[in-house]
């Protein structure tokens, strides 16, 4: 029942009266352990955690260093979390935005 009330839900755009539905059926539904949903809830997660961890750089730097260039916000938002983790190492002891980020982000920094 609850599938078909999910399949109607994206079909007819009733999410409103699916999820009165879904309430009144008091189910619990543990979406973690489908096989079908896995996948996309860890990436949903491991990108929300790389943009958090971005944002958190980025902030950092300005803090350290003042403000940071439009194209390396940029290109934080897509470095993977290794690369921000020594970006954040490296931001402690650096003394230009630039040795900070690294030679692959430095062409990023206005000189």
């Amino acid at each position: 029942m609850l599938a078909t009330l999910l399949a109607l839900n994206s079909l007819r755009n009733i999410e409103d009266e699916v999820e009165q539905e879904w309430r009144a059926m008091n189910v619990e539904l543990d979406i973690g352990g489908s096989r079908l949903l896995r996948e996309p809830i860890e990436k949903a997660y491991a990108d929300g955690r790389v943009g958090g961890a971005a944002e958190m750089v980025a902030e950092g730097l300005r803090q350290r260093f003042g403000d940071i260039p439009v194209e390396l916000a940029s290109a934080l938002q897509k470095a993977d979390e290794a690369t921000l983790l020594s970006i954040i190492r490296a931001s402690f002891t650096a003394g230009s935005m630039a040795e900070a980020v690294g030679p692959s982000l430095a062409e990023h920094v206005r000189p």
